[in-house]
């Protein structure tokens, strides 16, 4: 692996994906090295091979490219995967960018006039409302990020991020209300659902020809990455766990789906005590068997 490998933050990316869309040659570049790492890894030329467990890469290119961007091989992915999921795995403060720091002022005060009665001599009330709710809605923490995570897992599939937090942060959304933050969540919820497609923890199950939305449905790793959040499992191990499974699934294809599911299961039960599950391991593999033939095509 290259010594050289630059690392990606959160911040980075959260900044970089404004200036994408004035660029659209960099996406043009981003999906060449995927094509291109999918082609070395089939014929041997490379000991690995990346791509994220989705459909369509349109749902979650604004993401890959910081990651892809500058990579000279799969290998160097995996080691900002890892750098990344070590910066949120110890993120003890809330990352929030300027813009939703200035909704966030413009929201306190606005609810300070709109509920002062409630508020005025009720210190707990009044801290939840200004600065507990703002900090789960408006900022990136580890904590929604986990409380996503567990929502997907247990109801089997949302429409996106976005959603979830709706049902974990219900309260605060009601409470919130008047300061309409419904455009700068949902910012912050896109950048969940981008984290989630990238590191496995979650597939888009449908299309955009079948669903205007980002699906997130849980996956094998899902319960492993909550483990990751929690600190029970490192970093290195989810990714080496996560690399296996793709590494797996890119050398089976094209045989049958069943085959792979055959195979690939053999991979994953190597992981079973990090949290590794047997969640819709057909659908994801089809997933990815619909996210090659793309590649291949593309290359």
């Amino acid at each position: 692996m290259s010594m050289t490998t630059k690392s990606i933050s959160i911040k980075s990316i959260l900044l970089s994906i404004e200036d994408l869309s004035k660029n659209p040659r960099i996406y043009m570049k981003a999906l060449d090295n995927l094509a291109m790492f999918l082609k070395e890894f089939k014929r041997g030329k490379s000991p690995t091979v990346y791509l994220p467990l989705v459909n369509s890469l349109g749902d979650v290119m604004n993401y890959l490219v910081p990651v892809i961007s500058g990579s000279a091989n799969a290998e160097e992915v995996y080691a900002k995967l890892t750098g990344l999921l070590n910066e949120i795995t110890n993120l003890d403060f809330e990352y929030i960018t300027p813009r939703h720091m200035e909704t966030a002022e413009k929201c306190k005060k606005l609810i300070m006039r709109e509920y002062k009665e409630l508020i005025e001599h009720d210190d707990y009330l009044r801290n939840l409302l200004t600065n507990d709710c703002l900090r789960s809605l408006l900022t990136f923490n580890k904590e929604t990020l986990f409380h996503i995570a567990r929502i997907i897992r247990e109801t089997g599939v949302v429409v996106s991020s976005l959603d979830a937090i709706r049902m974990v942060w219900r309260r605060c959304y009601a409470m919130l209300r008047p300061c309409k933050i419904h455009d700068k969540v949902r910012s912050i919820a896109q950048m969940y659902d981008g984290l989630l497609l990238i590191y496995g923890v979650v597939y888009n199950p449908m299309p955009k020809a079948v669903c205007e939305c980002t699906a997130l449905g849980p996956t094998p790793f899902t319960r492993a990455f909550m483990n990751v959040l929690l600190k029970a499992v490192t970093p290195k191990n989810y990714i080496d766990a996560l690399r296996d499974f793709i590494e797996c699934v890119v050398t089976v294809h094209p045989e049958p789906i069943e085959n792979a599911v055959q195979y690939c299961q053999e991979t994953l039960n190597k992981w079973r005590a990090i949290g590794i599950e047997n969640r819709n391991i057909d659908s994801v593999i089809y997933t990815l068997y619909s996210l090659i033939d793309k590649l291949n095509t593309q290359a």
